[in-house]
């Protein structure tokens, strides 16, 4: 009975500092590091759509860059949510480069 007492302790510390560890992940990024996060995602966003303003853009970004560092339990977690939405930005633009141009992405008829 005592062994088991002990390991459900010893099982709630180690809860208790995983939780600290993931919440302690936000002081390990720079405000640097998210500084070059929301340019980065505002350049490739310019690109997506260049008559949007760029205000509204670099307003975009940082809504999207703050909700996914506020909402993510980890690093490796905030930075796949950031890589994702690059990539699915740049997939957009290669469409529609590809659309305009009229090529097919499945290749031409013959």
């Amino acid at each position: 009975m005592q062994q088991q007492q002990q390991q459900q302790q010893q099982d709630q510390q180690q809860v208790q500092q995983q939780t600290q560890l993931n919440l302690d992940w936000q002081t390990s990024l720079s405000n640097e590091d998210r500084l070059n996060f929301i340019t980065r995602l505002s350049d490739t966003l310019k690109v997506l759509s260049p008559t949007v303003a760029d205000a509204t853009i670099v307003e975009l970004a940082e809504t999207f860059e703050n909700v996914i560092y506020q909402r993510s339990p980890n690093k490796s977690e905030y930075l796949k949510a950031y890589t994702r939405k690059l990539q699915q930005i740049r997939f957009q633009i290669i469409e529609e480069q590809q659309s305009a141009s009229g090529s097919s992405i499945v290749g031409s008829p013959q």
